[in-house]
């Protein structure tokens, strides 16, 4: 998967989003709007005066300790030198890491002249930068609005997808009936990340809600309880719901000597497996859902090969049966 393009983003939304505790070391300005990538990183090279090929100019930077001292034990006017390096990138937003940290007085400076905002938070920079960086992706990585719906399946993300009226809501209230878990009704907000994981969660507004027709709007939480309610999940399986069009053939065997298709999130450049089941007056489609996960989990999860079990059950052929 191609990696995130650079987005716009408040300040005071990655202070809201970091798992560590940040406050203003500049003067505060919470709505400043940043243009920021998913990489956070520490200012080695830069301060040994080398100019990566990539350029960092949407990266925040982490100082610590070590850069500090480091910087201090130069004269005066080197540690200008080497921050100008830095500064003239124009890095979006600089980190400080420490509860006692001395900061020279020529970063202090730097940041004043270019305007940089700068937070610190107590936490070191090791563990600062060993965290990760998925409280920054989450904001920042491309993201998608599909009609579909979502459901945790045996603690499989299972994105239900078809036509409009085909009975995905009407399916899903059934998995719910069985004791697995919603995650959307009807719109999904799937959010692709640098990994390859697609993370697929509900509108805020709605959210527990269910539109089932004859019914209208029904709170899943009143009916099954708060847990009933997942946040979020990720996709990995993708199940069609699809009715058979006039005297189109219907597959009766299905995924058992083939792979299954692919589904395809153009937006978000990835790829899931997906099944489709065909919906017919009479079949129990919750039932029919959980059994395909059950035989994904068992051929795909587990690498359990089960072609040979198929195979040993088809029926002979004439010439087989002659032997």
């Amino acid at each position: 998967m191609n990696a995130p393009a650079p987005s716009s983003v408040a300040i005071r939304r990655l202070i809201q989003a970091c798992p560590f505790p940040l406050d203003w070391w500049t003067p505060a300005e919470p709505d400043r709007i940043v243009q920021v990538d998913n990489y956070i990183h520490r200012p080695g090279l830069l301060l040994a005066g080398y100019l990566p090929q990539d350029r960092c100019e949407r990266h925040i930077l982490v100082f610590g300790g070590d850069e500090f001292r480091y910087l201090q034990q130069q004269p005066a006017r080197e540690q200008a030198r080497l921050l100008e390096v830095v500064w003239s990138l124009n890095p979006p937003l600089v980190i400080v890491c420490g509860r006692e940290v001395r900061v020279s007085e020529a970063f202090r400076k730097g940041v004043e002249t270019h305007q940089i905002p700068v937070l610190h938070t107590p936490v070191s920079s090791k563990n600062f930068l060993g965290a990760g960086f998925r409280w920054i992706e989450r904001l920042v990585a491309p993201r998608v609005r599909i009609n579909a719906n979502l459901v945790s399946v045996f603690g499989l993300g299972v994105l239900m997808v078809g036509a409009s009226g085909v009975g995905k809501s009407e399916c899903t209230l059934e998995l719910l009936a069985r004791g697995h878990r919603l995650v959307a009704d009807d719109a999904v907000v799937l959010t692709g990340f640098s990994s390859g994981e697609v993370l697929g969660r509900a509108p805020e507004m709605g959210r527990g809600l269910m539109e089932i027709r004859g019914l209208g709007l029904v709170d899943t939480r009143v009916l099954f309880g708060p847990l009933v309610l997942q946040p979020e999940a990720p996709v990995d399986l993708v199940i069609e719901l699809a009715v058979p069009q006039g005297c189109e053939p219907m597959e009766r065997l299905g995924m058992t000597f083939h792979e299954p298709d692919r589904y395809t999130v153009p937006e978000l450049d990835v790829t899931r497996p997906k099944i489709t089941l065909p919906v017919i007056p009479g079949r129990n489609l919750g039932i029919l859902v959980e059994m395909a996960v059950r035989w994904f989990m068992l051929r795909h999860l587990h690498s359990v090969r089960i072609d040979e079990l198929y195979r040993a059950v088809e029926p002979a052929t004439p010439d087989e049966e002659s032997r």
